[in-house]
């Protein structure tokens, strides 16, 4: 049996969403965005920290496609949202996983965290 939705009563609910028009059945579900934190991929961190990254991983015999690197930022400061809370870069592996305050020295505790699991 083929579907066919060109008959607007049979075209699934998501349709509308995908369309750019409103759909009541779908305001329910929706998440409000508060803008209090940005999400930052590995490849958008800037260029000197993924060098001293890679390297780290390197140091500690763990292959880079063998982890996943993010972090969250406060948005922009100013808009009341964010403004205090730290930045927080999170790690994980098959197993495991770590979560590190932004700063300095969160790559040098990456660093001991993952010789301490890479000598088990």
């Amino acid at each position: 049996m083929r579907n066919n939705y060109a008959n607007q009563s049979t075209r699934p609910a998501f349709t509308a969403l995908t369309q750019g028009r409103r759909d009541p059945l779908l305001d329910s579900v929706r998440v409000p965005r508060t803008g209090t934190m940005n999400h930052i991929p590995f490849a958008a961190l800037p260029p000197d920290e993924r060098t001293a990254l890679l390297a780290a991983l390197q140091r500690a015999g763990v292959a880079p496609r063998q982890v996943c690197i993010s972090r969250l930022e406060p948005a922009a400061a100013g808009d009341g949202d964010g403004d205090g809370m730290p930045g927080l870069t999170m790690v994980s592996a098959p197993g495991w996983t770590r979560a590190y305050e932004s700063g300095a020295a969160w790559i040098v505790e990456l660093e001991r965290d993952l010789g301490a699991l890479t000598r088990r």
